[in-house]
């Protein structure tokens, strides 16, 4: 059976430990992770103390082979353990000795955020668990949070645009700026005028204030006619259909779906996802019923807090609903991306675990859903806007992955000459077998 600790990573290759272990930068940090050069045995990767190539340089990672012999799990010697989690809680109180007499220690772990996306109710309740607990009130979800902001710091790309003086009074708040290398560039506009095709995520001069005219009225905004066509509420969300033309051309108009969402809190989160997950499937069915739709655009007050968590939460429900519940999703990992393309995404703790929840209630649904669809194979399905793919037809369809085909580093356990005796085959949970399958938004 795979290992369970959160110090788990699965497949990972040396260098990416190397890098996360050196950037993490806190000596005797540890993760273990499969051995790709050879299959059933796993890797102990450990920070050390001392630097890679003398003073300044990243701190060396010492990677140590765990082998499997006889169903046992041993790093060389005579002391052989149950499971790997028995090795590593051993080695945590007594360390390492290396064939030089030094010894490596496994003080902290280096946490994986990645998890099957069928167990995400399980990571839920874990984090929940951490941060409850009295003795660790900056564990769980404040831990991974705090992870993910201090790697922020690390990867600002250049934001000068926004600080030009001609674009200073085109951003709401000072210490929010677009990324140079991803912001959107404003098309058709006098490039004789400095800074016309700067826009800071959405162009709001006052908080709070509408952009668009009433219900059945139109108003000109600089060179555009907007038209309200008509407006729909529901108990999250209000709908309003507008249309916008140039006024040197009338006749060329453009058709906006505009979703405000209205239970979201300033300065929090919804009390419960449900909305939130309902709101943005309406919106991604919308989506996919034009036929030429141009891309969505999100905001909110900074274009950062709620626009990154609403994004986040529904690129997570994208790769579910394509790959199917047992793929592998990282939350983190996610941000990570979309930061790269504008800094702040998602601004605080309570954002974050949303996150977390929201995606355990969709996951939770979809079980619900496929249960219905596989029950009623050859029948019509009650819920008129599911379906899933051709390929997806068989829900218990398995996926591989395949190993690299690059090396492992050099180990540094050399207690050990013998041979391995035997492989153990990792076999995955049948829990998550249960759970297989895809389901397509329509």
């Amino acid at each position: 059976m795979l290992p369970l600790s959160r110090w788990y990573h699965g497949h990972m290759s040396g260098g990416h430990a190397e890098t996360l272990l050196q950037a993490k930068g806190e000596p005797w940090t540890f993760l273990v992770r499969e051995s790709l050069s050879q299959p059933g045995d796993f890797v102990l990767s450990v920070l050390s103390d001392q630097p890679k190539a003398g003073p300044g340089s990243p701190l060396r990672v010492t990677h140590i082979k765990v082998m499997c012999e006889g169903g046992r799990y041993t790093v060389g010697g005579s002391e052989t353990f149950d499971s790997l989690t028995d090795l590593v809680e051993h080695f945590k109180r007594t360390g390492i000795e290396e064939a030089s007499g030094a010894f490596v220690y496994l003080r902290q772990p280096y946490y994986a955020t990645r998890v099957n996306a069928a167990d995400i109710e399980n990571r839920v309740l874990e984090l929940n668990k951490k941060q409850e607990s009295e003795d660790t009130a900056k564990a769980g979800f404040w831990e991974e949070f705090d992870s993910l902001q201090k790697q922020e710091v690390k990867n600002l790309h250049e934001r000068l645009e926004g600080q030009r003086p001609e674009n200073k009074s085109k951003n709401r708040y000072k210490n929010i700026l677009p990324f140079d290398h991803s912001r959107v560039i404003l098309q058709g506009r006098d490039s004789n005028i400095p800074g016309s095709d700067y826009i800071n995520a959405n162009y709001i001069k006052n908080k709070c204030v509408p952009y668009w005219p009433e219900k059945d009225t139109q108003r000109v905004y600089g060179r555009y006619t907007v038209t309200n066509r008509g407006e729909h509420d529901t108990a999250e969300y209000k709908l309003r259909t507008l249309q916008v033309s140039p006024l040197d051309n009338e006749n060329l108009v453009r058709d906006i779906w505009h979703y405000q969402y209205l239970s979201w809190p300033d300065h929090g989160v919804p009390s419960e996802p449900g909305g939130v997950l309902s709101f943005l499937d309406q919106i991604n069915q919308r989506q996919e019923s034009l036929p030429h739709a141009g891309p969505i655009i999100v905001h909110c007050s900074a274009g950062i807090g709620r626009t990154g968590t609403i994004i986040v939460i529904d690129m997570l429900m994208e790769s579910i609903t394509t790959k199917g519940l047992d793929c592998d999703i990282d939350i983190q990992k996610t941000i990570q991306m979309v930061r790269a393309q504008r800094s702040g995404m998602v601004q605080t703790e309570a954002q974050y675990k949303f996150i977390y929840v929201a995606i355990a209630q969709f996951i939770e649904t979809t079980k619900k859903k496929l249960e219905v669809i596989q029950s009623q194979k050859g029948q019509e399905s009650e819920y008129g806007n599911i379906s899933y793919p051709p390929a997806m037809k068989n829900a218990h369809a398995q996926a591989f992955r395949t190993s690299s085909k690059h090396r492992e580093d050099v180990y540094e356990n050399l207690h050990s000459k013998n041979k391995k005796e035997e492989k153990v085959k990792k076999q995955r949970s049948a829990d998550k077998d249960k759970s297989k399958g895809s389901l397509k938004r329509k």
